[in-house]
């Protein structure tokens, strides 16, 4: 089962402080390298990276895909100390939750 949702993007606003949001899909790009191992002796390792791949407002992402959200930030003034904090959309769930958390009764 695919589920898939459209990104509806909007523009950036506001008066003193303006945050502009930029969603990129990362396609994953395999590459094969030499390499050598605790011996000495040369192996093919395989590392991964990937392709960032700008979305538009309306383009469709499937359930598994990797998102990265880029934040640009602009000022008329300086400030010595701001925070942003910048929520999931709806769907944009962790498909892995790395916390460390253990349900087995003694806590993490």
């Amino acid at each position: 089962m695919f589920l898939c949702y459209v990104f509806k993007l909007f523009t950036k606003a506001g008066q003193e402080v303006k945050v502009d949001r930029i969603f990129y899909k990362l396609v994953p790009e395999t590459k094969v390298i030499d390499a050598v191992d605790s011996k000495g002796q040369a192996i093919d390792q395989k590392r991964a990276k990937y392709k960032r791949v700008q979305l538009n407002s309306g383009d469709e992402v499937k359930s598994g895909d990797l998102i990265e959200v880029e934040l640009g930030i602009e000022s008329k003034n300086d400030y010595e100390y701001l925070v942003f904090e910048d929520w999931k959309a709806a769907g944009m769930e962790a498909e892995e939750v790395r916390s460390g958390y253990n349900p087995n009764g003694l806590g993490a």
